[in-house]
């Protein structure tokens, strides 16, 4: 596809996407084969992106980006196409809120929010699954190997993520009131 061409197809797919503007405490979930992007002077605070290691992100404009090399990245117009789900394009937002709760639930992992009081603790069993721990606000300690009498501890503090692998024992406990993200049941 011509660059020419390339900029028309641009115009015209910007037509066909959902615009979101992000506001504060808002998520949207974006599945796999949908299209999305992050607007020029769009600032993610706190953006989670969860995914496969693949490498099967295709870029369908990059915004004038260049590469490590200085160059600009390669487009994959012709594999976007092939792959993108038109039947379903408009992600409907999921709003923070005070309490704990599932924020998302689909095929591949599940999303929910704990909103931990200070001094409250959550225990995470060996061999139940992974998960990714991610601190939205206040302080949070992860305690590993308490019952093998090696125990270590981590702080989190905001914007940090810490992984808590399958076969480890772990207790979250709020140093302050805290809202943590826990990603788990991956497929």
């Amino acid at each position: 596809m011509s660059v020419g061409n390339t900029a028309l197809f641009v115009f015209v797919l910007a037509f066909c996407v959902a615009k979101k503007d992000p506001k504060r405490k808002v998520w949207f979930v974006v599945i796999s084969h949908l299209l999305s992007s992050s607007r020029p002077g769009t600032y993610l605070s706190g953006a989670l992106e969860i995914q496969q290691n693949s490498d099967t992100t295709y870029r369908v404009y990059d915004w004038g980006r260049v590469g490590l090399d200085g160059k600009p990245r390669s487009l994959h117009v012709q594999e976007s196409l092939a792959s993108i789900d038109w039947n379903h394009f408009e992600p409907e937002p999921v709003r923070g809120a005070p309490t704990s709760g599932v924020i998302a639930d689909c095929d591949e992992f599940s999303i929910r929010r704990l909103v931990l009081g200070a001094g409250e603790t959550v225990t995470f069993n060996a061999n139940e699954m992974p998960r990714i721990l991610s601190l939205v606000s206040g302080k949070v300690s992860i305690t590993s190997g308490a019952k093998s009498g090696k125990e270590t501890s981590q702080l989190l503090e905001p914007g940090s993520n810490g992984l808590l692998p399958y076969a480890g024992s772990f207790e979250i406990t709020a140093e302050s009131t805290s809202i943590v993200i826990v990603t788990e049941d991956f497929t």
